[in-house]
């Protein structure tokens, strides 16, 4: 029935910034953006990201650990509602920590294309051959759905134990399901660790970060998964070694 007596929400799922794309028993589906809505002692919570991505769907309708909620009815006539069927898109910049009321911060666009499971789990991987062998994040790659391939400048080829044991680690950060934040900061509130050395000449002042849990953060403009969960299976499926430049092809299953 299109229209049922009672509405209720059957499945909330969360997309980026404040918005979650909520499915209702008339069988339709809208993207809304909560954040003009969070207004309010029991919303204030929420305005912290961390907090609002902590929904569920209870008693027929989105819900927060904290107790707070909406009417079904509420939120399916909710004239803010975005009908978006990107939910890869990049959070708001009017959302981050660096806007004001004023000037809201710009970015640079993205140029590339890139399959978000294997976009996450080339953050990763850089970072393990950081911890690893004490190399620098690539600066070479080319990330895609069916493989991926990343260069790492080592003074040796990897041999095949140390394969295996960055592919063990990469699959147990997989299986820890941390989660994928952003952060906007100012050239000059970096935080200790994060390079800016690979960003473009052009590069916007208010730069973008992208958190995996406590295990790595770096600047970036591409689109990724929720957590690491949905990154799947992690798999290197080749390596290859030439004068200084280790190369390691990979692929992930959803």
């Amino acid at each position: 029935m299109d229209n049922p007596m009672f509405l209720e929400i059957v499945k909330a799922d969360y997309i980026d910034g404040y918005r979650i794309e909520l499915w209702f028993n008339n069988g339709k589906s809208k993207v809304i953006d909560f954040y003009d809505l969070l207004d309010g002692e029991v919303y204030e919570p929420l305005k912290n990201i961390s907090n609002f991505k902590s929904f569920s769907i209870r008693f027929n309708t989105i819900e927060w650990e904290n107790g707070a909620d909406f009417a079904p009815e509420f939120l399916f006539n909710y004239e803010s509602v975005k009908n978006d069927a990107d939910k890869v898109a990049e959070p708001p910049a009017e959302y981050t920590v660096a806007a004001t009321a004023d000037s809201a911060p710009v970015l640079n666009a993205h140029n590339k294309d890139e399959f978000p499971p294997a976009h996450t789990a080339e953050h990763l991987l850089n970072q393990t051959m950081g911890r690893m062998f004490g190399c620098e994040r690539s600066r070479n790659m080319h990330i895609e759905r069916k493989k991926s391939k990343i260069n790492f400048q080592l003074d040796r080829p990897l041999t095949a134990d140390e394969v295996a044991e960055v592919e063990r680690r990469i699959n147990e950060l997989i299986a820890a399901d941390l989660p994928v934040t952003y952060e906007f900061v100012t050239r000059d509130n970096i935080p200790e660790g994060v390079k800016l050395d690979k960003l473009p000449e052009d590069a916007s002042e208010t730069i973008r970060l992208v958190r995996i849990g406590d295990y790595d953060v770096c600047p970036c403009i591409g689109t990724h998964v929720q957590s690491t969960r949905e990154i799947g299976n992690f798999r290197i499926t080749s390596t290859s070694f030439n004068d200084g430049s280790f190369r390691i092809v990979y692929k992930v299953a959803e």
